[in-house]
């Protein structure tokens, strides 16, 4: 268990500092890699619900 929290902490020391050197060298955050969390298509959603609903009565 503690080998994984000493990963954990070593892994976002590192990319704190990799985003300190983007921010140096280029004066903002060049987001090229992903770093969100993939969305789980499970999952219920009622943006997305709302918006197909409305987009399906409009064309009627």
């Amino acid at each position: 268990m503690k080998r994984k929290r000493k990963i954990r902490s070593v892994i976002k020391a590192v990319k704190a500092v990799d985003r300190q050197l983007e921010i140096e060298q280029f004066g903002k955050l060049i987001s090229t890699r992903p770093t969100r969390v993939a969305k789980s298509k499970k999952q219920y959603d009622r943006k997305t619900v709302k918006r197909q609903l409305r987009s399906f009565l409009s064309d009627r």
